[in-house]
């Protein structure tokens, strides 16, 4: 008896189909698997990707934000801050140390979403980028209470005694940045914390800019 004969007694008509069966519940499986990769990719994977490169992109710009405010070369327009804190009179020094603060104010909506976006990397990253949030938050407030000290202190021109000489200085210091001084070391650490954190969830997805001279 040959071997196609012995496989035709084996193999009846049932048996074929339900091999076919088989087959196709196999190739079904596989496509749902896949289909459900694509799914967790698009639904969940794709929003966090995007949300990573818009809180690394926030902390950007709030970082340049900060040094902006902190910068020692600035041209005050006196009639602009008397207007904007109209319920006191200003003398001219006041007008100088409230200007921080009134560019701080004239930015609150990037500020707001700052912080919303600091309640979003919560809920989707846990509480990683908490601290990083808070510092250049607490630097942001820093400035605030500096310039309103300040302006407060400079109401007669003059202080009371040394101490208080000594905390006017360190309230300058914060409005005022040196190369490497308190606040830009921990803005540099915060930076850092940040990309280490969010570059390998969104740093495979950059595209990157070629050169035309480098393509001959």
């Amino acid at each position: 008896m040959c071997l196609c004969a012995l496989m035709c007694d084996f193999v009846t008509i049932d048996g074929v189909v339900k091999i076919v069966e088989l087959a196709l519940a196999g190739w079904g499986c596989y496509i749902a698997k896949e289909g459900l990769g694509t799914w967790k990719d698009q639904v969940v994977e794709t929003p966090k990707i995007e949300l990573a490169r818009e809180i690394m992109e926030s902390f950007y710009n709030i970082v340049d934000f900060i040094k902006d405010v902190r910068r020692n070369m600035r041209t005050i327009d006196i009639d602009k801050i008397q207007q904007y804190f109209s319920e006191v009179p200003l003398n001219e020094t006041q007008c100088r140390y409230l200007e921080h603060l009134y560019e701080i104010n004239q930015s609150a909506d990037m500020l707001i979403n700052f912080q919303n976006l600091k309640n979003k990397a919560k809920v989707n990253f846990g509480d990683d980028l908490e601290n990083d949030f808070i510092q250049l938050i607490r630097i942001i407030n820093e400035i605030k209470d500096a310039s309103s000290e300040l302006c407060r202190y400079y109401k007669n021109e003059h202080g009371a005694d040394i101490q208080e000489h000594e905390q006017i200085k360190n309230y300058r210091n914060v409005l005022y940045q040196q190369e490497n001084d308190k606040i830009n070391q921990t803005i540099k650490c915060v930076v850092n914390d940040v990309e280490t954190k969010l570059k390998p969830i969104y740093g495979c997805h950059i595209i990157k800019i070629v050169n035309k001279k480098d393509l001959y």
